[in-house]
């Protein structure tokens, strides 16, 4: 069963994997409700492995595939900083260029602490378990070329060996086959000259809703918990999306942020003080507005043609947790008082109706959207295939899923919105 709010792009919630065990376990009963599926499809080519160039203060990587006409791709491989750079390398500026038709390029950081075998070969995303080992963003990027350039003193942080997953989305509606390429370069510096560190925000709301031949408004609130400075804000979302605003919000203040009604090629506002600094106890709000002028329902997932997102992304420093930078402690806009447990069961009982799902998921409650989204991230590549042969209420899928996120499943038991 293929389930739209599996097929998400974001990683799943990396700072869960420093947390505690709550002292209560997920219940057999509970666990038999949650359920998921997974994504994707492609035609590619073998890719040269990274390389470094001359200049000893560059670290180069390299993509080369052929997607083929009329056809949406998703690919995935890993890739391997340098050994023979220092402990710690430290990045004070990145740059990318790529051939036309890619919709977005993504770098994410692991958990992986080697390559794993044939993990450096391009191959359709739903091939490698790679949401399963995801623990953050290191870049991203939506046009053909960008730089990034760090203030003074300001760096990202990588690991001597360190393994990233390179992700690239190409939509070819042509009728010939496209040849594809990508040039991704980070720039070093030392931890001594620049030593702050920074992060990535990477906000993602899974609970969107166009009915067919109308309009809605995606919305999501992130908390900052520490003063910060953002470097740049940017949003992406695809064809039906018509307006995006960010806000921060402080006390009985907002501010804007950021404000676009440009969808394909966005530009990255880059921000200095006053504009981007976050003080403790901010919000950033952010929303999405959509038009849908097709006969069918689109709900948030990760095509280009037939799926909608509404993402905030910036980088910032100096960097915080995990839980702050994929939002994990986020509210949505909704209307609903549905717990995450009632919200999956409701999807799991509409089988392939789209418009089912989709006002499932108008019924979550605020607080238990975020919740929802990390449990499915994390049971779709772990137990997605097992519990779709075996059955969602059998032993074997229940196991999977209890041992292989606990954290997840308990923090989607724990969900239920009560008291607000």
């Amino acid at each position: 069963m293929r389930s739209p709010i599996v097929e998400m792009l974001l990683p799943r919630a990396a700072a869960l994997a420093q947390a505690r065990p709550a002292p209560y376990a997920l219940s057999m009963r509970n666990a038999r409700l949650l359920v998921c599926g997974s994504c994707f499809l492609l035609a590619c080519t073998e890719t040269p492995a990274p390389s470094a160039k001359a200049d000893p203060n560059l670290v180069s990587f390299s993509v080369e595939t052929s997607v083929e006409p009329a056809s949406e791709v998703q690919l995935c491989k890993y890739i391997e900083m340098p050994r023979d750079k220092g402990d710690v390398l430290a990045v004070d500026a990145i740059t990318h260029t790529y051939t036309e038709g890619s919709h977005h390029f993504l770098v994410y950081k692991t958990t992986l602490a080697e390559m794993p075998a044939g993990g450096d070969t391009l191959v359709p995303c739903e091939e490698s378990a790679w949401m399963t080992v995801v623990r953050g963003v290191a870049y991203a990027a939506q046009s053909p070329e960008g730089e990034i350039v760090l203030p003074e003193g300001v760096s990202q942080r990588f690991q001597s060996g360190e393994v990233l997953l390179l992700q690239t989305h190409y939509l070819n509606a042509g009728s010939e086959a496209l040849s594809a390429r990508i040039d991704f370069d980070l720039h070093l510096t030392t931890v001594e000259a620049a030593p702050t560190e920074a992060g990535v925000l990477f906000f993602f709301n899974p609970i969107i809703h166009l009915p067919p031949n109308g309009a809605a408004t995606a919305e999501l609130s992130c908390p900052i918990p520490a003063d910060a400075n953002l470097i740049f804000a940017a949003s992406h979302m695809h064809k039906q999306g018509t307006r995006f605003r960010a806000d921060i919000e402080g006390g009985d203040d907002a501010r804007k942020l950021y404000e676009t009604s440009e969808w394909a090629e966005p530009l990255p506002l880059e921000l200095d003080a006053p504009s981007g600094t976050l003080k403790a106890g901010d919000r950033i709000r952010y929303a999405c507005d959509f038009e849908n002028a097709g006969p069918q329902t689109i709900t948030a997932g990760p095509s280009a043609a037939t799926d909608e997102m509404c993402m905030f992304i910036g980088m910032y420093y100096p960097r915080l947790d995990s839980t702050t930078e994929l939002c994990n402690a986020g509210a949505a806009t909704t209307l609903g008082s549905a717990s995450c447990l009632d919200t999956l069961a409701c999807a799991r009982a509409c089988n392939d109706d789209v418009e089912c799902r989709a006002s499932c998921l108008d019924q979550v409650c605020p607080t238990a959207a975020m919740p929802m989204l990390r449990f499915v991230q994390c049971v779709a590549p772990s137990c997605g295939e097992l519990c779709a042969e075996a059955g969602t209420d059998s032993d074997m899928c229940q196991s999977c899923v209890t041992s292989s996120c606990p954290l997840e499943a308990i923090a989607c038991q724990s969900a239920t919105c009560e008291g607000g």
